[in-house]
């Protein structure tokens, strides 16, 4: 997969479908009609988090990337480095998990191997490694 590519991506039981505009060594991020997404596509090697992979089912549905083979310009180096740039930025994000059966909306606050949501004062704690995308909630951007 390249920048440019318009893929579809299933993950946590959504379907995101848009251009890649970013790939890591364990993140591919699309552009979508709803903003962009970044998806876990494995654990980064040697961090913390299990060295479980997500399970995703990736779809080409037009290719469209650089005919170099390399990826283009990158804004994240990895899964983790996205969520504290998403972290920083302090808006509303919507995070997908194949543990939960809805998406979480709020507030990510992160510790060094998990991340809360956090929204009316309530909070859920999540293990970083169950996390299988995030991406800003449409009331926040």
């Amino acid at each position: 997969m390249r920048s440019g590519d318009v893929l579809a991506v299933q993950a946590a039981g959504r379907i995101f479908t848009g251009h890649v505009v970013a790939v890591g060594p364990d993140l591919v991020a699309l552009a979508t009609a709803d903003g962009r997404v970044d998806i876990r596509t494995a654990s980064e090697p040697g961090s913390r988090a299990s060295t479980t992979r997500t399970p995703l089912v990736i779809r080409i549905v037009r290719p469209g990337g650089k005919s170099d083979g390399l990826a283009g310009p990158t804004e994240s180096n990895s899964f983790d480095a996205r969520l504290l740039e998403l972290e920083a930025a302090c808006g509303d994000l919507v995070v997908g998990s194949d543990a939960l059966t809805e998406e979480l909306v709020g507030v990510v606050r992160l510790g060094a191997d998990h991340l809360s949501v956090e929204r009316d004062g309530d909070a859920v704690v999540l293990a970083r490694s169950a996390v299988a995308y995030v991406r800003p909630s449409v009331t926040s951007i």
